[in-house]
């Protein structure tokens, strides 16, 4: 069994794209599998965001800076 955290980790997981016209459309399948299992390591010590668009991620960084980025 796991030893709850004192505080919540904050990771962000990133599969960057450059959304232009004519970019293809992707579902970002191996950071949402990397979120799945930290979630069911950790439940809900753990709050974990994924991105795709480069701009929301720095937007969110500075916003709330993350313990953990993982970048693909």
């Amino acid at each position: 069994m796991n030893k709850p955290l004192e505080k919540k980790l904050i990771i962000y997981l990133a599969d960057l794209d450059h959304l232009r016209s004519g970019n293809r459309a992707y579902v970002p399948l191996g950071i949402g599998s990397i979120a799945s299992y930290c979630k069911n390591i950790y439940g809900e010590n753990v709050d974990i965001c994924l991105f795709k668009d480069p701009d929301e991620l720095i937007e969110r960084i500075r916003q709330k800076p993350p313990h953990i980025l993982g970048c693909l």
